[in-house]
C-alpha cells in the first residue's frame, strides 16, 4: 500500500514538471536570473585592431602590434553586445599631423586610451602594453622585379609550353629608406596548380613579407602561361663545343655531335632544329680529367623537358708517345 502511495508521488511530481506551466515557470525563472546578471557590472579584457596614421614624410622600420588588449568595465549587457554582435571596436592612433625627426616616437598609455573608439557604453580601464615606441625613417619608393612563385602540375599529356608571364613585371614599393634600399625584388605568394589542361590565367597578391612595413602599388599581379598537350622528338647532329679555351692536338673527342631527345609543347616541336640547342665541354674539366669520360652540358632557349642524349657520355683521349690512352 505504501509502495502505491509512493509511486503516485512520484509520478505526480513528474506530471507537474512535464506541464507546461512547469516548463514556462524555469524559463521565466532562468531568464529573471540571466536579466539580472546581464544588468551587474564587469571587468574583463578584450583584443582591438590598433591601426597607427604616421606622417606622410614617415614609415616604419620595424612592425607594430596588430591589435592591443583592453580592460573595460561595463554591464553585462554591453560587454555581451561586444562579444558577439559590435566588431567596430578599434585604436586609431592619428600622428598625421605631428612632426616627427626622431627615430624613436613613444606613444604614451593615454594615447593609446584616447584612440580607442566605439566601445558601446563600455569604460577603457587599462591598456596593454602600457607605451608603444615607434622606429620610425624617412620614406622612400623604387621600382623592383616581381618573380612567381607558383608551382604548375599539369595533367598527364600535358607540359607547361612557355615560362609563367608576370603582369605587370615590376611594382612599386613604397617604406622607410633603410628597408627599401635592400629590397631587389618582390615574390608572389605561394600558388600550387594541379591537373592543369589549360592556359593558365590568374590574379595572385604579392607575398606579404613586411606587412605594415612596406606599401606595395599595386598589391597583386596576374600570372600567365600556355599548357599545351605534349610531343617526344629526336633532334639529330646538334654540334659539340669546347668552352674556355683550344683543346691541342693531343686531345681527342670520341664525338662532336649528339642526338637529344626532348618533350615539348606540339607548338613548339614544330619549329625545332640543332641550333635551339647548346652542348658544350669545359676546357678546363678535360684538361683535369681523370676518367677517360666528359659529361656534356645541354642547354635549350625553348621550354623544354630533355629526356636523353645519344651518347650520353664524350670519351676523351689523350696522346702519348704515339698511343692513345683514355684519359691520360
Amino acid at each position: 500500500m505504501k509502495t502505491d502511495n509512493l509511486k503516485k508521488t512520484v509520478q505526480k511530481i513528474v506530471d507537474t514538471l512535464s506541464s507546461r506551466s512547469a516548463i514556462a515557470a524555469f524559463l521565466f525563472a532562468v531568464s529573471l536570473w540571466g536579466y539580472t546578471s546581464l544588468n551587474e557590472k564587469y571587468t574583463t579584457r578584450i583584443n582591438i585592431p590598433l591601426e597607427v596614421q604616421l606622417p606622410n614624410d614617415r614609415a616604419l622600420e620595424e612592425s607594430l602590434p596588430d591589435d592591443i588588449s583592453l580592460e573595460v568595465k561595463g554591464s553585462g549587457w554591453h560587454l555581451f553586445n561586444i562579444f558577439f554582435f559590435n566588431t567596430s571596436e578599434n585604436c586609431f592612433i592619428d600622428l598625421s599631423k605631428k612632426r616627427i625627426t626622431d627615430s624613436i616616437y613613444t606613444i604614451s598609455r593615454t594615447d593609446i586610451l584616447k584612440g580607442v573608439r566605439n566601445l558601446m557604453n563600455l569604460e577603457a580601464t587599462d591598456v596593454l602594453p602600457e607605451y608603444m615606441q615607434l622606429i620610425t625613417g624617412k620614406i622612400t619608393e623604387k621600382e623592383v622585379p616581381v618573380y612567381p612563385d607558383l608551382e604548375v602540375i599539369p595533367r598527364d599529356g600535358f607540359i607547361t609550353a612557355e615560362a609563367v608571364k608576370v603582369q605587370p613585371r615590376k611594382v612599386m614599393i613604397r617604406g622607410n629608406d633603410k628597408i627599401i634600399k635592400n629590397v631587389n625584388s618582390w615574390q608572389t605568394a605561394r600558388r600550387t596548380m594541379k591537373d592543369v589542361y589549360t592556359d593558365i590565367n590568374i590574379k595572385v597578391p604579392l607575398k606579404d613579407t613586411l606587412g605594415g612595413i612596406v606599401d606595395l602599388i599595386p598589391n597583386q599581379v596576374r600570372l600567365a602561361s600556355r599548357v599545351e598537350q605534349f610531343a617526344e622528338v629526336t633532334i639529330y647532329d646538334v654540334p659539340v663545343r669546347v668552352t674556355g679555351g683550344v683543346l691541342s692536338k693531343e686531345h681527342t673527342l670520341s664525338a662532336k655531335k649528339i642526338d637529344i631527345t626532348v618533350r615539348a609543347a606540339a607548338s613548339i616541336l614544330d619549329n625545332l632544329t640543332a641550333d635551339k640547342f647548346t652542348v658544350t665541354l669545359n676546357y678546363r674539366d678535360i684538361l683535369t680529367d681523370s676518367t677517360g669520360i666528359v659529361l656534356p652540358k645541354i642547354e635549350s632557349r625553348d621550354k623544354l623537358v630533355i629526356l636523353k642524349s645519344h651518347p650520353e657520355v664524350i670519351y676523351h683521349y689523350k696522346r702519348f708517345k704515339e698511343s692513345l690512352i683514355a684519359g691520360r
